[in-house]
């Protein structure tokens, strides 16, 4: 007989699942993921504490995502702006800026040398 979940378990794994990290095993070493996929377990760590006015950084998230997998991104990352927080993605993938309230596109080697390519609303 299997032993039913809690709802807190449910909505923890939920978040697992839209975050692209449902392939993981939880014996994984942490040093063992990719640079997105230990991003993407940063996030997940801050959505499962329900933090409020903080600044949340992360880079290069989407690395390894399909095209698929964006929307669910999409959905915990608004999830984590909502909660009142201000989040800042550094990344190269054209996929993850359409989902941006704003946007900041740089050249060559970003604020101290690059130039300007795009600023604004997506």
């Amino acid at each position: 007989m299997a032993i039913p979940l809690t709802p807190k378990f449910q909505r923890v794994r939920d978040k697992i699942l839209s975050l692209g990290l449902g392939h993981l095993s939880l014996g994984r070493e942490m040093d063992s993921l990719s640079g997105g996929e230990t991003q993407r377990v940063y996030l997940l760590d801050k959505m499962t504490k329900n933090l409020q006015d903080h600044y949340v950084v992360i880079e290069n998230i989407s690395f390894g995502l399909s095209l698929k997998e964006y929307s669910g991104l999409y959905e915990v990352l608004r999830m984590v702006r909502d909660q009142g927080n201000t989040v800042v993605i550094l990344d190269k993938s054209p996929g993850i800026q359409e989902f941006a309230d704003y946007n900041i596109c740089l050249t060559n080697a970003g604020l101290a040398t690059g130039s300007w390519r795009n600023k604004g609303p997506f």
